[in-house]
């Protein structure tokens, strides 16, 4: 998972302030949704890279709308 644009990205996704909240707010609810079910054994999820996705998220958004509450 990674943010950084790319000249040669087939996609560009654009979203409005709702958007991009609810971006935030999806993968709050994956990383909360992984740590409820990781019990400590070889099968729990890395939630290290949802994480990072969540702090570029978050980065984007206070860049351009100021704090995220």
């Amino acid at each position: 998972m990674n943010f950084q644009t790319k000249t040669d990205a087939l996609v560009t996704i654009t979203v409005d302030r709702e958007g991009l909240y609810t971006l935030i707010n999806a993968v709050l609810s994956a990383i909360q949704h992984a740590e409820d079910w990781n019990f400590g054994d070889e099968y729990d999820t890395d939630v290290t890279p949802y994480h990072e996705v969540l702090s570029s998220l978050k980065e984007k958004y206070e860049n351009v709308y100021g704090k995220f509450e």
